[in-house]
């Protein structure tokens, strides 16, 4: 029998101050445009469902940290370091 898993909080994403620089603000619109440090971000949250995994691994590769490796050894050491 499957059982529905209630979700009791959204997700969400610490952002911190010192990370986030403010390009535009429009007022009307009631929005601000911002760039932030993708460091910074990593650094005060840690994934903690599947979907949050995945989406951290699709904000690695469109920010090209990508590690590429030529054998399964050096995969696997690299894995459990």
């Amino acid at each position: 029998m499957r059982k529905e898993i209630k979700q009791e909080q959204q997700a969400k994403v610490t952002i911190p101050l010192k990370a986030m620089r403010c390009l535009y603000g429009n007022p009307k619109e009631k929005k601000i445009v911002c760039e932030i440090d993708w460091s910074a971000i990593k650094s005060v949250n840690e994934p903690t469902t599947v979907d949050e995994m995945v989406m951290e691994g699709r904000m690695e590769y469109f920010a090209g940290e990508l590690k590429g490796f030529e054998s399964t050894r050096e995969l696997m050491d690299d894995l459990n370091s």
